[in-house]
């Protein structure tokens, strides 16, 4: 018909890749935000280097297509965890110096 326009948008399939191409870009994204806000000394306990994490995943999430999305699954599920771990102990340990809490507190 003249004037029809067809608003098919491809159905399940459509929302299908839609899914995989978000799915793709918050992964590799949360990866590359863990690792930038991380100490590198966290990094560096458990013999890795920051800069090369970082730097690798968003070289990868720019350029590597599907080795991004495959290096960010690794360090969120691999490396993430030992950092976390390795964070909260370094928390629980770590006293806290005399007058850190005064200097917290709002004045009255």
């Amino acid at each position: 018909m003249i004037g029809m326009v067809r608003t098919d948008s491809g159905g399940p399939v459509a929302l299908l890749m839609v899914l995989l191409v978000l799915v793709a870009t918050v992964l590799p994204a949360w990866a590359i935000g863990h690792a930038v806000g991380t100490r590198r000394f966290t990094f560096s306990a458990l013999g890795r280097s920051k800069a090369a994490w970082v730097t690798w995943l968003v070289l990868l999430f720019v350029f590597g297509d599907f080795a991004g999305f495959l290096l960010a699954i690794y360090y969120l599920t691999k490396v993430r965890p030992q950092l976390n771990e390795l964070e909260t102990a370094q928390a629980v340990s770590t006293p806290r110096r005399h007058g850190t809490e005064a200097a917290a507190r709002p004045r009255r």
